[in-house]
């Protein structure tokens, strides 16, 4: 099968908090949800046109959500027409302020971030139509040692499109299926630090590719660290394999073989993990 997609995959403390919380705020497309009990839930929805994949935390499969105040080498860029409305909705759902809105002096442009309950950043951004270069939707934006060398691992195993580079190397924008990701260099002065050596982060890129073993050569011919091989796995229709890149951050792969559906991977786990949804 030819399919190909991102999705950001990231661990809460609680699903169904979270969602309530989300919802409040953004609205929510949502495509699957479990009603398992605390420590088993998944939700996948839509967010400004991005997938997003939340699960519980579970420390006894090593799923550890975020220390509320934990600083994060990543954030949520959303460009919005309603800054104050969607920020007058964090505040009110129990998000915690980090910039208020304001308006830059140089551009006219308003920003603004908040920190959500599970801790994750988001940052609101300006968007106004009579820009042709303005961009409406979602980016996921993270902290990189080197731009030019994450731009050039990034090509040389995905099929990127760069959409923009800074001259400096501080920072790039590139689409990959479609999805809008926004690259940083470390800038101790202005608080940017990529990951530290060996550090777990409760997030990881989740891409469908067409073509599993091509992708996971490419990655290991660049010199990205292997988690875990590529396994197929029969009874879910799949392939899949992950990765650590040059810069730690984790790429989770998919290939699907056959489409199984929500309900029947719904039994699976309740048949393999005693798991059993609530009426």
């Amino acid at each position: 099968m030819n399919l190909q997609a991102v999705e950001f995959d990231f661990i809460v403390n609680n699903v169904k908090q979270t969602k309530e919380v989300y919802e409040a705020v953004f609205g929510l497309e949502i495509i699957e949800e479990t009603n398992f009990p605390v420590g088993s839930n998944e939700l996948v929805f839509n967010l400004a046109g991005t997938r997003f994949h939340l699960l519980d935390a579970n420390p006894d499969y090593g799923m550890e959500a975020p220390a509320v105040d934990e600083d994060f080498p990543f954030w949520f860029n959303v460009s919005t027409e309603d800054i104050q409305g969607l920020w007058q909705k964090a505040i009110a759902a129990g998000c915690s302020e980090l910039v208020e809105p304001t308006k830059s002096a140089d551009s006219g442009s308003m920003t603004a971030m908040f920190r959500d309950p599970d801790g994750y950043i988001w940052m609101l951004n300006d968007f106004s139509k009579s820009d042709i270069d303005a961009f409406e939707g979602l980016a996921i934006a993270y902290v990189v040692q080197d731009v030019a060398l994450s731009l050039e691992t990034y090509a040389g195993i995905f099929p990127i499109d760069i959409l923009s580079q800074a001259a400096d190397h501080s920072e790039a924008v590139f689409t990959l299926f479609s999805t809008r990701f926004q690259i940083f260099a470390e800038n101790e002065i202005e608080g940017l630090m990529g990951p530290g050596e060996g550090e777990g982060m409760p997030f990881w890129f989740n891409l469908v590719v067409p073509d599993l073993h091509a992708v996971w050569e490419k990655a290991m011919a660049l010199d990205c660290q292997a988690i875990q091989t590529p396994i197929h796995m029969e009874q879910m229709g799949i392939t899949n394999a992950m990765f650590a890149d040059l810069e730690g951050y984790v790429w989770m792969l998919h290939e699907i073989h056959e489409v199984v559906s929500f309900e029947d991977r719904v039994d699976y786990f309740e048949q393999e993990m005693g798991l059993k949804e609530k009426d």
